[in-house]
């Protein structure tokens, strides 16, 4: 990319020498500022449409930048300060607003007409263009000297071989084990997260060590980047895609901006403190940074994003914020996704290869191989065919509906919605040539997914069932009676559980447990006792849980106690 020149080295009094800008007086020429700045173009904001000036800035000693400024803000003051930011040592301010004026004058500034200006990663051109942060992404009707594409500092996006090479060496093991190819189609929807009125959430798989956790990372982030494992330390051409997970939420706030809206892989989310994993969980959401003030007690441009955060881990995000001591609450909960994989595991299919270790060593090399243009692909169908792209958007409800567990509560249906964004993804990759295998084998995949988050997010619910299934004989099917020795009874959609038989039974877990059935909707509460209602006026204290989010669990472990002894067990 060539360095822009300034419009003159010599103009109404000024002089531009050597990065220094001087201006005449009586006594002689003085210096204005150390560097070079000047008015390059009239620009307009995507958004509002507003007219503003890009200034060209070359420092020093630091590298080139750009800034933009509004009219109101073409004032001594502030543009002292803004450009002093950007490595500009200004001498005399009062001089620069007439000196910026003159650099106008003095160029073909009048004659341009305002470019639109794209100063981050993302959709423009009513979804015909895609702007990576490195790459100008768009459909053949797209004039992309209508836009002014600021280049992004150490954009995440890298390109490395071919889709052939990506599809033969990654995408066909992908397709073949449904752990890889749902967290691949996870990491495939970010982009279109706005698309489909979605926001930003944080997908957490997690199981045993040297499960393959960070493997379902690096083949989904070599969708879009180096795939390469960030522990494995060196690294050639482009940094690895995956991060790893340790750093304050002031950290993360910038790095989230820095992705946003292409995902972000996070590696060992148990390396963070149980607080800032719970205050991630409420900040993500959110979409924006914490507001701060300058040093000079002014607004300071605060982070933003929307998209898809993977984390891999050894615990689910639960248990990660149980670690502090304090229980996870229902709105977290609904922020976050855990995908548990030690009941599946993530390879079952090892294609030609002899075994785990065989496949995976082949994938983890092959991820820092081949990436990046598999997501260019996508990106590149989705700016051709933008109608078709809604199409396929507009089948979620449906396929939201088909993935649906029993019962589901609001909070999981916002999670399942999420989920069935993860099968659009898969469509629009198989439409794109990305992944080769048909609609319903991303469908369930996903589905398969979603009964395993289903089964790991109702862990409270199925000690209720299992507790029940237990003890039947002593579950009572009609309302509270004093005095009774029945350990729980079921009145209508009730299950009502005394506060000292529930205690004695779960021990130290029952804080944990009912905690969780607050999360999950499934637990009735009068205002003033939070976690009890009282029955048999007001002389019985008990627990009340919702019998219809915890009947499918019953149903099936009786289905299994009849598969295993052929014999119909006692009925709840």
């Amino acid at each position: 990319m060539s360095i822009p020149k300034p419009p003159a080295t010599h103009f109404n009094g000024y002089y531009l020498r050597d990065r220094h800008v001087t201006y005449d007086t009586k006594k002689g020429e003085i210096e204005l500022m150390t560097g070079w700045v000047w008015i390059a173009e009239p620009v307009s904001c995507p958004v509002t449409g507003n007219m503003s000036y890009l200034l060209e800035v070359q420092p020093i000693g630091r590298e080139r930048s750009t800034l933009l400024v509004k009219p109101e803000d073409m004032n001594a003051k502030y543009l002292k300060k803004a450009l002093g930011q950007r490595g500009i040592i200004v001498h005399h301010e009062s001089k620069l607003p007439h000196y910026l004026s003159m650099t106008a004058s003095y160029s073909d500034y009048t004659e341009k007409v305002p470019r639109i200006l794209i100063e981050s990663p993302g959709w423009f051109a009513n979804g015909q263009g895609f702007y990576t942060g490195r790459k100008v992404i768009r459909a053949q009707g797209v004039d992309e000297s209508r836009y002014r594409l600021e280049p992004i500092s150490r954009a995440p996006v890298a390109v490395k071989g071919s889709v052939e090479d990506w599809k033969e060496n990654i995408g066909v093991h992908a397709q073949n084990n449904p752990v890889i190819l749902t967290s691949s189609c996870i990491f495939i929807a970010s982009p279109f997260l706005r698309m489909m009125g979605l926001g930003t959430r944080l997908v957490n798989i997690h199981g045993s060590k040297g499960t393959g956790k960070t493997l379902c990372s690096q083949i989904g982030a070599s969708i879009w980047g180096n795939g390469t494992d960030p522990a494995a330390g060196l690294y050639s051409e482009d940094a690895p895609y995956v991060t790893k997970f340790s750093t304050t939420m002031n950290g993360i706030e910038p790095l989230l901006a820095r992705y946003s809206p292409l995902p972000i892989a996070l590696d060992e989310m148990t390396e963070q403190t149980a607080e800032t994993v719970g205050e991630l969980l409420y900040k993500i959401a959110s979409g924006e940074g914490k507001h701060r003030m300058t040093s000079q007690m002014e607004a300071a441009a605060v982070n933003r994003w929307l998209l898809t955060i993977i984390a891999t881990s050894e615990k689910g995000v639960a248990d990660a914020v149980k670690a502090g001591g304090k229980a996870l609450l229902g709105g977290q909960q609904d922020r976050a996704i855990d995908i548990p994989i030690d009941r599946i595991g993530v390879i079952s299919n090892f294609g030609d290869f002899n075994g785990f270790p065989e496949l995976t060593r082949h994938l983890k090399k092959a991820c820092g191989d081949y990436y990046g243009a598999p997501g260019e692909a996508i990106l590149q169908f989705a700016c051709d065919n933008p109608e078709l792209v809604r199409d396929v958007i507009s089948m979620a409800p449906e396929i939201e509906e088909r993935l649906m567990p029993p019962n589901c509560g609001d909070g999981e249906r916002r999670i399942v919605k999420f989920l069935a964004a993860a099968v659009v993804a898969g469509n629009l990759a198989i439409l794109a040539g990305v992944l080769d295998c048909e609609p319903e084998v991303v469908e369930n995949a996903v589905k398969l997914i979603v009964m395993e988050w289903w089964h790991g997010r109702g862990g409270s619910l199925r000690r209720i069932a299992e507790f029940l299934s237990a003890n039947y004989a002593d579950v009572k099917e009609h309302a509270p009676v004093r005095r009774s020795s029945a350990k729980a009874f079921i009145d209508g959609n009730l299950i009502i559980i005394p506060d000292h038989v529930f205690d004695n039974e779960f021990g130290d877990e029952a804080k944990g447990i009912i905690a969780e059935l607050v999360g999950l909707n499934a637990l009735i509460r009068e205002q003033d006792k939070r976690n009890k209602s009282r029955f048999c006026n007001n002389s019985l204290y008990a627990y009340v849980i919702k019998l219809d989010r915890v009947e499918p669990i019953l149903m099936e472990l009786e289905d299994r106690e009849n598969d295993s002894d052929g014999e119909v067990s006692g009925q709840i």
